[in-house]
């Protein structure tokens, strides 16, 4: 193999692994998003159990909320993957 040939298939690889690392970056990105949108909805229904006392209300509030950070994680890995 000549060492044009072996810089070429050197190039190559480069551009391989580039393109593979960035989509590596992408999948972090979006991972990380998903991970706080989890964490996130942990931390509302932590607080939804600790201030409501009445368990009547309690269910139905913590479904609507649920629902909204439902909404709103999709919102958002709608957005990420639109940029």
């Amino acid at each position: 193999m000549s060492i044009l040939e072996r810089q070429q298939a050197m190039r190559a690889e480069i551009t391989a692994l580039k393109t593979e690392n960035k989509s590596l970056k992408s999948t972090i990105k979006a991972q990380k998003t998903e991970l706080e949108g989890f964490q996130y909805q942990e931390e509302i229904t932590k607080i939804v159990d600790s201030t409501l006392v009445n368990s009547e209300g309690v269910e139905e509030l913590k479904d609507r909320i649920d629902q909204y950070i439902r909404e709103i994680d999709s919102v958002v890995n709608f957005l990420n993957k639109e940029f």
